[in-house]
């Protein structure tokens, strides 16, 4: 069964109340501000999610109207803002002013939809190369960039032969069948 990720959505007034939130968006939300946990505080008091909501208010409903009207534009619905430290990680903020009560859509958006499945699939590639001495991880992560065993053999100054032998331990040690395996396995 495929994961299927929920919208990471937030509705928030302008004036920074939260009055819906996704699962997701909480859990996003936290993952923002724990991104600058570490940060100085003149960076956390701008870059936290409820102090730019406001900003964002701000600049959607005044700023970037005005200068979309001295452009001769139409205005922007939106803007995006990305983490000043965890680049897979950004925000959209959308003015939704048509209701009797102006508010924002807020919506997290990774910039890899699942960040988390790409730091796993990192860990595992480190556990599969853990697994074969140095000169078999040097011809296995040759192989993943597409390269043929008489390419590998010319690189890295082995006989064709050599890079075969090796090729055939790695097959044994992680239980492969052939070359499309072993690529799937690190790409």
């Amino acid at each position: 069964m495929a994961t299927r990720l929920l919208p990471a959505v937030m509705c928030v007034t302008t004036g920074g109340d939260i009055r819906f939130a996704s699962s997701e968006a909480r859990r996003l939300h936290a993952q923002w501000d724990d991104g600058l946990r570490d940060a100085p505080y003149s960076t956390i008091q701008r870059w936290s999610v409820d102090r730019l909501v406001p900003h964002a208010t701000e600049l959607l409903t005044t700023r970037l109207r005005r200068e979309a009207r001295d452009r001769q534009e139409a205005p922007p619905r939106g803007l995006r803002l990305q983490h000043p430290y965890l680049s897979e990680l950004a925000l959209t903020v959308e003015l939704n002013d048509t209701d009797d009560e102006p508010h924002l859509l807020v919506g997290f958006v990774p910039s890899s939809r699942d960040h988390t499945a790409l730091a796993r699939a990192e860990l595992e590639r480190e556990r599969v190369l853990e697994q074969l001495t140095p000169s078999e991880r040097r011809v296995a992560l040759l192989v993943a960039e597409g390269l043929r065993n008489h390419e590998i053999a010319d690189r890295i100054h082995r006989s064709r032969r050599t890079i075969e032998c090796q090729l055939n331990a790695i097959y044994r040690k992680l239980d492969l069948r052939g070359r499309t395996q072993l690529v799937r396995l690190l790409g």
